[in-house]
């Protein structure tokens, strides 16, 4: 068992801002739901009270989402940030530095497959979907084995550091549901990782999260963000 950085006695005000998409806001509110800490989750012209176009986009400290505001004044950018800072609060910061940098690689690791697979499965659709699906695929496969790998290192399992999630395994496993939209037999070869996508979608918090978030459907064809019967289009408006 993986040694954690205990959670502070008290939180801060957390408020996440992002767009109208399933991308990288999610492992925060994953994170952040099993841990059961509150937070706001607005989109960014709401936030700031303009359109992203018309202004929204410069009040960000670098022009992108997501952001996290801590205590209505601190603003954090860029998801891995985000995620590394609020593993501290939520209990799932390794203590030892070089677990806690191995954790990071991860999450790098998984990352970088948000190039392809997020916008992809968000937007695009027809041809230019299948075409994407396609050079997703075959990246992805080379990069599934070294997963399965990493996932093999502690026996315990079935996280990738033992019995307990720690802030990549959220990272890394939304990144997996995008591929499983993508291709919902993707998995199939890998028992271990699937073992792994069962457990994280049936931990306290989660499983109540993404039951009730809004459902991305439709994709390839027609990708639409479904919630309360309301079908919102993906996008910065």
């Amino acid at each position: 068992m993986v040694d954690v950085i205990s959670r502070p006695d008290s939180t801060p005000k957390l408020t996440l801002i992002y767009a109208k998409m399933q991308a990288l806001a999610e492992p925060a509110r994953m994170l952040l739901s099993y841990a059961g800490l509150a937070f706001e989750d607005v989109y960014a012209w709401d936030y700031y009270d303009k359109g992203w176009r018309d202004g929204a986009k410069q009040e960000t400290p670098f022009g992108q989402v997501p952001v996290l505001v801590v205590d209505g004044t601190v603003s954090i950018d860029q998801s891995g940030a985000i995620q590394r800072y609020l593993s501290r609060l939520t209990g799932t910061c390794p203590a030892d530095p070089l677990i806690a940098a191995q954790a990071d690689a991860l999450c790098d690791n998984a990352g970088e497959l948000f190039v392809i697979s997020n916008p992809v499965a968000n937007f695009f659709t027809g041809e230019r979907f299948e075409d994407r699906v396609a050079s997703f695929k075959a990246s992805f496969a080379n990069r599934l084995k070294f997963f399965s790998r990493s996932l093999s290192s502690y026996d315990s399992g079935p996280f990738f550091f033992g019995d307990k999630p720690l802030f990549c395994d959220f990272t890394i496993f939304h990144h997996f549901q995008i591929a499983e939209a993508l291709d919902s037999t993707i998995f199939r070869e890998y028992p271990d990782v699937q073992t792994f996508m069962d457990a994280m979608a049936t931990l306290p918090g989660m499983a109540d999260y993404l039951s009730n978030r809004a459902q991305l459907i439709d994709v390839g064809t027609a990708p639409v963000l479904l919630k309360n019967g309301t079908r919102i289009k993906p996008g910065f408006n």
